[in-house]
């Protein structure tokens, strides 16, 4: 069969920056979609307020199982679709496959705090008593829009994607699982095309509350000054929602299908928990292209404690950086969490494709001796990208995006 190359043909992208072909445009123009929401939230959140997931659906019954995961997928997937013009009917044979990454979902819904309001307490909560009455006050519908592997099996449905149906859970990490899945699959010839990528949803109290735990959270209330990726003071993250969904496709059903391709997915690299030390073998993947060509780092850059050995990492790989751009989204986008990696292969393809970086939105003095993109784009040939995700935990996982030649 030969060696399988794989290409992105489609690009679906749901942020508070903006939607579709608006979130390349905020990007570029160093927008924030940080928003300051009393009596939610003491601190900035960045929101999507531009999408209601219903309007996506092609069957629009499927609207009752939706939760706020869902919603957002549901209209990355069908942007990403649409982008690469699959057919109403995906792929023939099977061969079109779903891989997405779900971050936990809000199970403090309206129906369930209803229900628990309504259910008798004379014989104390948590009695046998108790928890049936609230059982039966929920809605009959209420496991589906709570499992994460429902969020995934709606787009297989929507978008006849008759292939392997994964879900990916597990941290900021499991969206970049499912793209490294999503490659593996079709280099090994099991299917022609994935439609992958991940979803976050969680600007509620209860994980809001938990996030403290696992993130160093900026707390700025002033939507201005929410993050700053790469700041000598390392003030912290901040919170976002959104998703993005990339049709990976084998390079010839691409070619036969007279899709324009964005780039080419070369290669993948994933650390466990561990030393961040290892994480520059993440930008470990070959010497630079030779000529004028940049190489652009969409680095995880969060505002927070990671921010100085990712700095690291890319300074012992790269020591010549004259032909070296690296930016964070999360300056203007926020953290996604399990949706930050995919967001992040979206910006290196359309780097690629556009020969520009975007800046780094709420840029402050740096920490890091890097060729940080600060004030406007970077406007240059780029032939390579790599895309970066990282956990406190130390794991990390990098994308390798080429032009296609």
């Amino acid at each position: 069969m030969g060696q399988r190359r794989v290409v992105v043909s489609g690009l679906g992208v749901v942020s508070a920056v903006g939607s579709g072909a608006a979130f390349w445009q905020g990007l570029l123009a160093g927008r924030s979609g940080f928003r300051r929401e009393p009596g939610a939230s003491a601190a900035a959140v960045a929101r999507v307020t531009d999408t209601v997931g219903a309007d996506s659906l092609r069957n629009k019954r499927r609207a009752r199982i939706l939760n706020r995961s869902s919603e957002l997928l549901i209209a990355a997937a069908a942007l990403a679709r649409s982008d690469a013009a699959l057919a109403d009917d995906g792929l023939a044979g099977g061969r079109l496959g779903t891989a997405i990454g779900v971050g936990p979902i809000d199970q403090h819904t309206p129906d369930f705090q209803q229900a628990i309001a309504n259910a008798p307490s004379e014989q104390g909560r948590l009695g046998a008593t108790w928890i049936a009455a609230v059982g039966s006050g929920l809605d009959p519908l209420r496991r589906l829009r709570h499992l994460p592997n429902v969020v995934t099996s709606l787009v297989s449905i929507e978008h006849a994607a008759d292939g392997p149906s994964l879900t990916f859970v597990g941290g900021a990490l499991a969206g970049m699982a499912a793209l490294a899945e999503a490659y593996a699959l079709i280099r090994a010839g099991t299917v022609d095309a994935v439609l992958c990528g991940g979803v976050d949803a969680r600007l509620h109290r209860q994980a809001m509350a938990a996030l403290t735990r696992s993130l160093t959270l900026s707390g700025a209330i002033d939507p201005d000054d929410a993050c700053h990726p790469f700041h000598e003071a390392m003030t912290g993250t901040a919170v976002a929602e959104g998703a993005a969904v990339l049709v990976l496709e084998e390079l010839a059903s691409a070619t036969q299908r007279g899709c324009r391709c964005y780039a080419e997915l070369v290669d993948t690299r994933s650390f466990g928990p561990g030393d961040p030390g290892r994480w520059v073998e993440l930008f470990h993947y070959r010497p630079l292209v030779a000529g004028e060509s940049q190489v652009a780092i969409v680095a995880h850059g969060d505002g927070g404690p990671l921010d100085r050995p990712e700095a690291a990492a890319i300074r012992a790989s790269f020591p010549q950086q004259e032909r070296l751009c690296v930016t964070s989204i999360k300056g203007g986008v926020g953290h996604t969490m399990t949706a930050c990696g995919p967001l992040n292969a979206a910006v290196a393809c359309l780097a690629i494709r556009d020969g520009v970086v975007p800046p780094i939105a709420g840029f402050r003095r740096p920490s890091a001796e890097l060729p940080l993109v600060e004030g406007a784009p970077a406007r240059a040939p780029i032939d390579e990208a790599i895309a970066v995700s990282l956990d406190r935990s130390g794991a990390g996982t990098s994308l390798w995006f080429n032009r296609v030649a």
